[in-house]
């Protein structure tokens, strides 16, 4: 399943590329949806290796490695019992915004593969990926004092 999403912001690519791969330890997201608790497992260079174990709605361990590919780009894979998922985060300057692009293809592992072809499960996780990068640029705005466009 591929899934590419895009939105803009207020603020300078640089800032925001910056501020997207701060990556910490602890509770990452604890919605009504979703719990997912983060442990760096290493970080060497531009690679970053860790373990997000999800709670919420279904108990498994993601082991995500990422590549920073400064100024601009931020890639990952990431494997676990319900999916591998290949993505890559990118942002653009535009004038006084930056648009932040997030592209993923998501492959679902065992059972999981019958349960993401169900239609409003699809659509689901499509508009997870969206609510993620809107959360995360009004995170970044309240941080940073830009505002999402």
């Amino acid at each position: 399943m591929l899934i590419s999403t895009s939105m803009k912001v207020s603020g300078s690519a640089g800032e925001l590329y910056s501020w997207w791969s701060d990556y910490t330890e602890g509770v990452i997201d604890n919605s009504r949806m979703t719990k997912v608790t983060r442990k760096i497992v290493s970080r060497e260079g531009n690679r970053i290796v860790m373990d997000d174990t999800f709670t919420r709605p279904v108990r498994f361990v993601d082991r995500t490695v990422v590549d920073l590919k400064p100024p601009d780009t931020i890639q990952f894979h990431s494997e676990s019992s319900v999916w591998i998922l290949d993505g890559r985060y990118s942002f653009t300057q535009s004038g006084k915004q930056v648009e932040a692009k997030v592209q993923v293809n998501l492959m679902p592992q065992g059972i999981w593969r019958l349960v993401f072809a169900l239609p409003f499960v699809k659509g689901r996780i499509i508009r997870e990926f969206e609510e993620d990068l809107r959360g995360h640029l009004s995170d970044f705005e309240k941080e940073t004092g830009g505002t999402p466009a």
